[in-house]
């Protein structure tokens, strides 16, 4: 799920190439991409969230989650710059599709309940910008669920056989990594978001390759 860095537009790519990972021949890889999202959702069931956006939607697989999920939300919104979402809808009539980017975004400021962004905010040079658009569309006493690389040296290892590279400026998956899980979870606290819950994956550290994270943000 990315909405790549900055202002850079990839509107060529299709959406099953951007996280190919969760169709990848290799089991471990497989369940470990899928698991982020199934820990995601769990994020999100013990909140009481009726107005939910994933941004940087991607190929809507957290999309898919929340919506046959027993959650009870009026309002579900995917939002990346691929205008291949709008395709997705097809499969979500219930849910809504907005083609923007994530520094100056469409929706009006105290919008959301909850925001899934998972996996895209390290792709973001500006994050500081990024994180203040995420702390604008949501309400007061709302939710901010994250996932992001911990770029270990394990992380990058296991990247480089997998991709054949630290760091994909093309491609499928593309998108040069800015921040670690670490740095991101700094800017959040640095604009005041309230970390309460951290789930490291698939193990404690130093085995760990992703941090999923719940914020409030007042």
């Amino acid at each position: 799920m990315n909405m790549h860095k900055d202002t850079q537009q990839r509107f060529d790519i299709n959406l099953s190439e951007i996280v190919p990972e969760y169709e990848s021949k290799n089991p471990l890889v497989r369940w470990l991409f899928n698991k982020r999202l199934s820990i995601a959702l769990n994020l999100l069931s013990d909140i009481d969230a009726r107005t939910i956006a994933d941004i940087g939607c991607g190929d809507g697989s957290l999309l898919r989650l929340i919506n046959s999920s027993d959650l009870n939300v009026d309002e579900l919104w995917g939002v990346d710059l691929n205008p291949g979402i709008l395709a997705l809808k097809r499969d979500m009539p219930n849910a809504q599709f907005a083609i923007d980017n994530l520094f100056n975004m469409r929706f009006d400021s105290n919008r959301f309940d909850a925001v899934t962004c998972l996996d895209t905010l390290e792709h973001m040079q500006n994050i500081s910008k990024a994180v203040q658009e995420l702390k604008r569309i949501l309400k007061n006493n709302a939710y901010l669920i994250t996932s992001e690389p911990v770029e270990s040296a394990l992380y990058r290892s296991l990247r480089f056989v997998l991709k054949g590279t630290y760091s994909q400026e093309s491609g499928p998956s593309a998108g040069a990594h800015y921040h670690n899980a670490r740095e991101v979870d700094q800017a959040l606290t640095k604009v005041g978001f309230i970390r309460e819950r951290l789930v490291r994956v698939p193990l404690h550290t130093p085995f760990d390759l992703f941090w999923i994270a719940r914020y409030l943000i007042h």
